[in-house]
């Protein structure tokens, strides 16, 4: 039971610094090479990449919007050893002021993930995300990002 506390611990604070902004911490949740199947962020093809890479297009999509939440719930995590598969619900906000029509886009769907325990920390190694369906402005992903 401890084990998978601590796994959904680990998934809840990837999520939470996405929205952070907390890029390099995020990073060091992914394993490597990790697998990536996240059409909204640029990981088609699906394939695996650097921790880095994946990084990068996860900064990419989300810095298009003023906020980001990922609300995570009913997380299944299943362990054996040094790996762990859990698979778990999302709703995706994103928020945009300044766009035009300024707005919102909620995305609902399912992640699927697995996780290695590599020198005492569990990292993401395996990160797909399979929409459902969507509602707000889907206009807002066709937003560039921001400079920096």
């Amino acid at each position: 039971m401890e084990t998978a506390y601590t796994i959904a611990n680990r998934i809840n604070s990837f999520f939470q610094n996405l929205d952070e902004g907390q890029w390099k911490t995020a990073q060091e949740s992914l394993f490597d090479p990790v697998y990536l199947e996240d059409a909204l962020c640029g990981a088609e093809p699906a394939g695996q990449t650097s921790p880095q890479l994946a990084m990068d297009r996860m900064k990419a999509f989300l810095t298009r919007f003023d906020a980001s939440l990922h609300y995570i719930s009913n997380i299944i995590v299943e362990s054996q050893e040094q790996k762990a598969c859990a698979r778990l619900y999302s709703t995706r906000t994103y928020h945009k002021t300044g766009a035009s029509p300024p707005g919102f886009l909620k995305i609902y769907g399912i992640y699927e993930m697995s996780l290695v325990n590599s020198g005492g920390q569990w990292q993401i190694d395996f990160l797909k995300f399979s929409e459902r369906f969507r509602e707000g402005s889907s206009a807002l992903l066709d937003l560039e990002p921001d400079a920096e």
